[in-house]
């Protein structure tokens, strides 16, 4: 949300892009170096995330079977 406010200058209106055009005259190489640190970022804590969740006894206890599909129901 914080990309898409710098490049469109409104918090809830979509004034960067519109049908059949975009301006991308605001698209600027500080908000591209942005993207990156944050997607870098964001992949390391996701990392340390689902190290912390799948570590924990309760969360996998209370996920084990859940979204499990048994055979005999997917080939009715």
């Amino acid at each position: 949300m914080e990309f898409y406010e710098r490049v469109s200058g409104a918090r809830m209106h979509a004034a960067f892009y519109k049908p059949n055009e975009m301006s991308i005259n605001y698209i600027t190489t500080a908000l591209l170096k942005d993207i990156v640190f944050f997607c870098r970022d964001l992949f390391q804590l996701l990392t340390q995330i689902e190290t912390m969740l799948n570590s924990t006894v309760i969360w996998r206890a209370r996920l084990a079977n859940v979204g499990t599909l048994n055979p005999e129901f997917v080939y009715r």
